[in-house]
């Protein structure tokens, strides 16, 4: 009986960082990651490659070896969070709404950020529209 009840337990358990790790693949999910991410100084090279499309991993990868600890500085105090989230096929656009930081703690800014889903996954894609649902395009062709 008592191995029984851990069983069940641990499938328990299981089941819910199953669920859990399910909801991290949302383009909101994805986008909001990626800020805390950058913001705490912890974007790597391996982060990018499993976060970021090639061409947008790549891209940041030269832009963060210049100044990511700077970025991070810039960042300190803002929070983040979902102002809109449009997806249209396996493209989506998620606007973030940022607060606070050096500006003051009412400043209040929107920005975009665009992800490309490759193969289940939601990607960070800084590449413009066209470019994007034409990878997108291909990524299902295969």
């Amino acid at each position: 009986m008592k191995k029984m009840k851990r069983l069940v337990l641990m499938a328990c358990a299981c089941a819910v960082f199953v669920i859990a790790g399910c909801g991290g693949n949302t383009p909101d999910a994805v986008a909001l990651d990626f800020l805390k991410t950058l913001q705490a100084g912890k974007i790597d090279d391996s982060y990018l490659k499993a976060n970021c499309t090639e061409v947008t991993a790549k891209m940041f990868g030269m832009f963060l070896a210049m100044g990511k600890d700077e970025m991070a500085k810039e960042m300190e105090g803002v929070t983040f969070s979902v102002a809109e989230t449009k997806i249209d096929g396996d493209t989506a656009t998620v606007t973030i709404q940022t607060k606070g930081g050096k500006k003051g703690k009412d400043a209040v800014e929107e920005s975009k950020i665009h992800l490309t889903n490759i193969d289940g996954k939601w990607m960070i894609d800084i590449r413009k529209e066209g470019e994007r649902k034409k990878a997108a395009t291909q990524a299902a062709k295969k």
